[in-house]
């Protein structure tokens, strides 16, 4: 449990961190991806290294892994199925409390393989990697890396809701040009501020047509991400699921405020300025940025499809009817497990699957068409 002291310890160091940072730049407005970074990964202060439940009903915000084992018994059909095809290991990118890499791990005993794939987690949060090796246990044969060095990929990877936390450059649309958001510091304040910078030609497009103040995010990293993975594959599926849309719906008129979004103790805002280090920061992700990405180094796009749709192929309803207990207060969590990720007006069609391929020319369930 957060205690009121160890709140304020914390939000006093990001925010003085910020304000250095500021004090930093030659115009002292610091652009938001470096606000963004500070606030959530600062060694030991930011949001992600704090001591407390991060996820779940005692955390701030729920991922799919946190609410039962449905996703990940859907995800584990899809790791068997490519395993089968391909051979190699698993690898969760970014893997949050480790409720997903467990499920999966638990399962995997029951794969039908003619080998035994080794589970590895790829996580920079050195708080992350304690939660999730205290869930794991201290004999879990899981591997932790903190980044990909000379590591050789190849087998299923699955990056779940970890772009959203990327770092991002914030734009908005001005009466001739495009122009930057940075943070800066006014009578002891954070708050938004025009940078004189250089806007992304990709932006600059997008945001031509749009009316006066209209805003938008950008992930700098996002290139550079897929090419790290791409540079260390072997032969590998990569699953990618978040909260995104494409570039038709991403830039509608409908989203004029951006996609920012902020949460602490389950509580939603728009705010990320205040109380920097306690909350949660997200963005949405331009799935058609990332799918153009992907193809221009040299990935294969296997599928793209609304969480409903993967989890129905994935044969959710299934393992739904497997896993009722015929006792009314377990049954209705499930149930309710189950609407939180089919529903559209909840993670349903919110949450998008994206699949890519290296040296991959087999087939995969949960991207069919029908």
């Amino acid at each position: 449990m957060r205690t009121p002291k160890e709140e304020e310890v914390r939000l006093d160091c990001v925010r003085q961190k910020i304000i250095e940072e500021i004090s930093k730049q030659i115009d002292e407005i610091l652009p938001f991806d470096r606000f963004m970074d500070i606030a959530l990964y600062t060694h030991k202060y930011g949001y992600y290294e704090k001591l407390g439940k991060i996820f779940g009903k005692f955390g701030d915000f729920t991922t799919a892994p946190e609410m039962g084992n449905l996703f990940a018994k859907c995800i584990q059909n899809e790791v068997e199925n490519v395993l089968q095809q391909i051979g190699g290991n698993f690898y969760e990118l970014g893997a949050g409390s480790g409720r997903l890499s467990k499920t999966i791990l638990e399962c995997s005993s029951r794969f039908q393989l003619d080998y035994a794939p080794n589970f590895n987690i790829i996580e920079r949060s050195v708080n992350l990697t304690k939660v999730q090796k205290r869930l794991l246990g201290c004999d879990s044969p899981v591997t932790w890396l903190n980044e990909l060095n000379d590591t050789q990929l190849n087998g299923f990877l699955i990056a779940n809701e970890l772009l959203d936390a990327m770092p991002a450059r914030c734009f908005r649309k001005e009466e001739n040009r495009v122009t930057e958001l940075g943070v800066a510091l006014i009578d002891d304040e954070l708050c938004w501020k025009p940078k004189n910078s250089v806007v992304p030609k990709y932006i600059i497009d997008q945001l031509a047509q749009k009316r006066i103040g209209h805003c938008t995010e950008y992930i700098d990293g996002l290139y550079g991400w897929l090419e790290n993975i791409f540079k260390h594959s072997g032969q590998i599926v990569l699953v990618i699921l978040d909260y995104g849309s494409l570039r038709e719906e991403f830039y509608h008129d409908n989203r004029r405020d951006g996609t920012i979004k902020c949460h602490y103790k389950h509580q939603l805002s728009y705010d990320p300025l205040s109380s920097p280090g306690l909350k949660d920061i997200t963005v949405s992700i331009d799935f058609s940025l990332l799918l153009d990405y992907a193809t221009r180094l040299g990935f294969d796009v296997l599928g793209f499809v609304p969480l409903e749709k993967l989890l129905t192929n994935l044969g959710i309803m299934e393992i739904f009817s497997g896993e009722m207990k015929n006792s009314p207060k377990e049954d209705f969590s499930l149930s309710h497990e189950a609407k939180q990720l089919l529903m559209p007006n909840e993670m349903g069609y919110a949450v998008k699957a994206i699949a890519l391929g290296k040296n991959f020319e087999g087939s995969l369930l949960g991207f069919k068409e029908v």
